[in-house]
């Protein structure tokens, strides 16, 4: 484990449907506070607002459970559609709901951002000045591997599929595009894949794959079962190890 601390944001929906979400958000903030890795999640952020998803409720259960209060606790802030709504854009954030996602990670210290089921497209300031850009790949200084480790590049996605196969695409609809990809002879596996965010969706360079089977068996269902396991597992030492070699990197 890194003896560093890096304070790290999540980014959560949650499933308005079924009023749920944020398993993998708890999974990887249970796995901090239990100090199997070397981050602090400083703060949630959901685009939903409380009462619709399940997220809020996780937390102040992990915050109860672990006797965080005050300034320890990990608060669940709302920043979305409802709290703003001004200059949409054609997908994903306003340009506000973006600004104001800036000034609420440095109000925070955040070191990285990751993205755990986040469904916002994200937009404006926030991927201008976060996100992953083709221009980072030719830096002369921190161009390695694609600019993977640019320092500026802080925001990571959790996408449940294989990449660029089902770019564009999340939750059920990524696993059925898997399964006709396999039945079509073009795929052998899907895979759970992080990757830095970019402007254009799902195509920043990829932190860490992992192969899922597919079998003839499988439907959405079943496959989505199988790589949500593999997130849950695996998505709190990805990011852990992403930053240590992106401080190691930006060191040298």
């Amino acid at each position: 484990m890194s003896k560093i601390e890096y304070r790290v944001a999540i980014l959560a929906s949650g499933d308005r449907a079924s009023g749920g979400g944020g398993s993998t958000a708890d999974k990887v903030t249970r796995d901090s506070l239990e100090g199997k890795v070397g981050f602090r999640v400083a703060v949630v952020i959901c685009d939903n607002p409380r009462g619709s998803v399940g997220v809020y409720e996780r937390f102040d259960k992990i915050n109860s459970e672990f006797g965080l209060k005050g300034d320890l606790a990990i608060d669940v802030v709302t920043i979305g559609p409802s709290t703003h709504p001004g200059r949409p854009q054609e997908r994903g954030q306003s340009l506000d709901e973006s600004s104001a996602v800036c000034r609420e990670l440095e109000r925070r210290n955040v070191d990285f951002v990751a993205m755990l089921g986040f469904k916002r497209i994200i937009t404006g300031e926030f991927m201008e000045t976060w996100g992953w850009h083709p221009k980072y790949a030719d830096d002369a200084t921190f161009g390695y591997r694609n600019g993977l480790y640019h320092p500026k590049a802080r925001i990571s996605n959790n996408h449940p599929s294989i990449l660029p196969f089902t770019a564009d695409t999340h939750g059920p609809y990524s696993h059925r595009l898997a399964i006709d990809l396999y039945n079509a002879g073009r795929l052998r596996h899907t895979a759970m894949t992080w990757h830095l965010a970019s402007a254009e969706v799902d195509n920043g360079p990829i932190i860490d794959e992992i192969p899922v089977l597919i079998t003839t068996d499988d439907n959405a269902d079943s496959l989505g079962d199988k790589v949500q396991a593999v997130e849950k597992e695996f998505t709190s030492s990805v990011l852990e190890k992403h930053l240590i070699l992106r401080a190691e990197h930006k060191m040298n």
